[in-house]
């Protein structure tokens, strides 16, 4: 096979994939993961259960491999290139607005996969990934002092449970309203307090 058929091999493999993927979150998010059969993810990919079997080994498999695209997508939002010479609550803001619209564009997926039980699916340590992201955002770009006494560790758990806390409120609404519009929230009561002024 010559190199320009496998690339072209690779990519039909990775569309399928990723059809499925969107097929199941579909799938879960109408029916729970235990409702949603393979022939209910077949059905919404237009392919046949035994095709969903080529390219996944089952139910679970497809869980874990939308669990890894979306949290994968969400930690990528932390990496958007923010502009040059915001201040330390601008880039915090600027970031939330990235994940948040992140969120918006994918919050059926976010919905159904919040309401996993913890037993079901894979193991997944997103918040320490996102905390560490957080983290080297502080260390890189807090003025001293700016942290009070925390380390850009612990005030990045402390952001992190702002942005989470502002995310499940606005999930458990059914969506209602702009998730982004809210990033300046979370920068505001990071830096001022719950009763503190605007950024």
């Amino acid at each position: 096979m010559t190199a320009s058929r496998r690339r072209r091999k690779d990519r039909d493999i990775e569309r399928a994939r990723a059809d499925i993927l969107d097929a199941a979150a579909r799938a879960f998010a109408r029916e729970g993961f235990r409702g949603a059969t393979m022939q209910a993810i077949a059905d919404q990919a237009a392919y046949t259960v035994p095709t969903l079997y080529t390219y996944f080994r089952g139910k679970e498999a497809i869980l874990e491999a939308l669990v890894q695209r979306t949290l994968g997508g969400l930690l990528d939002a932390f990496d958007e290139p923010l502009p040059a010479g915001l201040t330390l609550a601008q880039r915090v803001e600027a970031v939330h607005q990235h994940v948040f619209g992140y969120v918006e564009a994918h919050w059926d997926v976010l919905q159904f996969l919040t309401q996993l039980p913890p037993n079901l699916g894979p193991e997944v340590d997103a918040d320490c990934a996102a905390v560490g992201r957080i983290a080297e955002l502080l260390e890189a770009h807090a003025a001293p002092g700016e942290l009070g006494a925390h380390t850009p560790e612990s005030a990045a758990w402390i952001l992190w449970g702002l942005g989470r806390g502002v995310f499940m409120h606005w999930l458990r609404a059914d969506g209602d309203g702009r998730l982004v519009a809210r990033a300046r929230d979370v920068a505001d009561i990071f830096f001022h307090g719950i009763g503190g002024g605007a950024s």
